[in-house]
C-alpha cells in the first residue's frame, strides 16, 4: 500500500474548476481517502498513514484558500483529524510489537534480533503534535474507542469546530464554553492562573489562534505570553537567509562525498534522520515559495 493517494502537487490546477466543480472533485478525493484510511489503519502502516496525513492537511489548507464551502471544509478538517488517530494507533501497535521504541527508550537500544535501532514515534510524528498540551494525538487514541471518537467528531463538526482541541475535548467530555463571551470569561480566567496562550486550546476549545483574537478582541491581557515573548525575539528574515546559505554550503559539499566509504549501520541512522529533515525542508520551502509567488502576483505588469 501506498500514500499516493492524493496528488497534492497537483491541487493548484483545482483553480481553474468552477467553484462547483471544484468543490466535487475535493468531495470525491476525501471519499476515496476516506476508505484508503480505513485499510491502511488495519494494515498499521505509521509512514504510509502519517503521509497520508500531510496530504489530507494540504487538501484542508487548500479548500480554506479556494473559500470553498463550510461543509467541504469541516470534512476536509475531519480527514486530517482521522488521519491524526490512524498515525497514533498505527504507533501504539507498533510499540506494543516492539517496532517502534516506547517513551524513555534509549536511542541506540537494539534487540538480538534487530540489526537497526526501532524507530521513534517522532519518525511518523512531532513531540508537539503527539502531545499538545493535553490536546495531542495520543489524546485522541489512549483509552479512546471507535465510538467515542465517532462521538466526539460527530460534536465537534455540529458545533463548526474541528480543531485538533475542540475534538479532544469532546472525546475527554469537557465542558466547554459555547459562546464567544464564555469564552472570553475562560480564556481570562486561565490568563490569571498563569497559563499562556499556547496552552489554552485544549481547555477553551479552540485554537491558539483564536484564543490569541478572542483575548485581543475583548482586551485580556495574558502575562505568560509577555513572558514568552521576552525570550523570543528573533529576526525570521536572518533566520531564513543562514538557513539558505547553510543549505547552499551543504549542497555543494556532497560533491565530496564517497558514498562507498559509508557505513551501512551509521547510515540507517543518518537516512531516518534526513526523512524528517526533509519533511520540515519541504513545509519550509513551499511557505517560501507561496511568498514569492505573492510578491511576484503584486508586482505592476510592465
Amino acid at each position: 500500500m501506498t500514500a499516493d493517494l492524493v496528488p497534492v502537487d497537483n491541487m493548484t490546477a483545482l483553480e481553474a474548476l468552477e467553484p462547483q466543480a471544484r468543490e466535487l472533485a475535493i468531495t470525491n478525493m476525501l471519499t476515496e481517502a476516506r476508505g484508503w484510511l480505513a485499510h491502511a489503519v488495519e494494515a498499521t502502516e505509521p509512514r504510509a498513514i502519517a503521509d497520508f496525513k500531510a496530504q489530507m492537511a494540504a487538501v484542508a489548507e487548500i479548500s480554506r484558500q479556494l473559500n470553498l464551502s463550510k461543509e467541504i471544509q469541516l470534512d476536509a478538517t475531519e480527514m486530517v483529524r482521522r488521519a491524526e488517530r490512524g498515525v497514533g494507533v498505527a504507533i501504539r501497535e507498533g510499540q506494543s510489537a516492539g517496532e517502534i521504541r516506547k517513551h524513555g527508550q534509549r536511542k541506540g537500544v537494539f534487540t538480538e534480533s534487530e540489526d537497526s535501532p526501532r524507530a521513534r514515534p517522532e519518525d511518523f510524528a512531532g513531540k508537539t503534535e503527539l502531545y499538545g498540551n493535553g490536546a495531542g494525538i495520543y489524546d485522541l487514541i489512549d483509552d479512546v474507542s471507535d465510538e467515542r471518537f465517532e462521538e466526539a467528531l460527530t460534536e465537534a463538526k455540529n458545533e463548526g469546530n474541528m480543531s485538533r482541541a475542540n475534538v479532544v475535548r469532546h472525546v475527554k467530555k469537557q465542558p466547554g464554553p459555547t459562546s464567544r463571551d464564555q469564552r472570553a470569561d475562560t480564556i481570562r480566567d486561565l490568563a490569571q492562573q498563569g497559563y499562556s496562550s499556547r496552552q489554552m486550546p485544549g481547555k477553551v476549545g479552540v485554537t491558539e489562534e483564536t484564543v490569541r483574537a478572542i483575548a485581543r478582541d475583548f482586551d485580556i491581557e495574558i502575562p505568560a505570553d509577555k513572558v514568552i515573548g521576552k525570550t523570543r525575539r528573533h529576526d525570521s528574515t536572518r533566520i531564513v537567509g543562514a538557513i539558505v546559505s547553510e543549505l547552499s554550503g551543504l549542497r555543494l559539499s556532497l560533491d565530496l562525498v564517497d558514498y562507498e566509504d559509508l557505513d551501512p549501520m551509521q547510515a540507517q541512522e543518518w537516512a531516518t534522520s534526513l526523512d524528517e529533515s526533509f519533511k520540515t525542508l519541504t513545509g519550509f520551502r513551499k511557505q517560501i515559495n507561496r511568498i514569492a509567488e505573492k510578491v511576484a502576483h503584486d508586482q505592476p505588469q510592465e
